[in-house]
């Protein structure tokens, strides 16, 4: 969970890791007309206020994300979808050494080994999960296929589905939404910023390659 600012909210970014909600989050909180919280998952929501984690106040009996969404003023609920392989790769790089040790990647191998062992001994063991599900569900929500996006409207409630392969796009399509020319996407934890990058590509490549495609 990552928020700054208390409830109700007007902003959510119901979004998994990986999945660029950090970049979205970060992008929100530099307007202070808007409300922002970013959950991966209602589960993960409600064990932060079971442990305390700021601004709320430890709970034993923790409320969903929708107790404290704003019941009157329009919101935006975003949620983004990205091809799962290259989300789980992702993930992989994200704590690269870390992962290494913990799923006792052999030292020494070849890249194409790497990829052999990470399909075998990692993929499935990666997260993946879409919390869009628990949000139609809730509101009774159905999507429609916008090309670029989905979206789909209950009373105040405006859920879009972003897609990841669009997301040079998303700062327009955002302006458009909220009929705002101040929202501006901050770039957060690019990958093109770290030092695996170039690995990171080519693994992605030759694992696309070999299994996918």
């Amino acid at each position: 969970m990552s928020t700054r600012t208390l409830p109700p909210y007007n902003i959510i970014l119901f979004s998994g890791g990986k999945t660029a909600g950090s970049t979205l989050h970060k992008s929100f909180l530099h307007l202070s007309k808007y409300k922002p919280i970013h959950i991966h998952t209602n589960r993960c929501f409600e064990a932060s206020q079971m442990a305390g984690v700021p601004p709320f106040i430890k709970n034993k009996y923790p409320k969903d994300i929708f107790h404290y969404i704003d019941k009157k003023k329009k919101v935006f609920i975003f949620e983004v979808y990205r091809n799962p392989t290259e989300r789980k790769i992702s993930s992989y790089f994200q704590n690269y050494k870390h992962n290494r040790l913990s799923f006792k990647v052999p030292n020494n191998i070849s890249i194409d080994d790497e990829v052999d062992y990470f399909n075998i001994n990692i993929y499935h063991h990666i997260e993946n999960y879409e919390s869009v599900a628990e949000v139609k569900k809730h509101y009774d929500i159905k999507l429609k296929d916008r090309g670029e996006y989905w979206e789909g409207t209950n009373k105040n409630i405006n859920l879009i589905r972003l897609k990841f392969k669009y997301i040079n796009n998303w700062e327009s399509l955002i302006q458009e939404k909220l009929n705002d020319e101040d929202f501006k996407i901050i770039n957060y934890n690019e990958s093109k910023n770290k030092e695996y990058y170039d690995y990171y590509q080519k693994f992605k490549k030759i694992y696309l390659e070999k299994y996918i495609l």
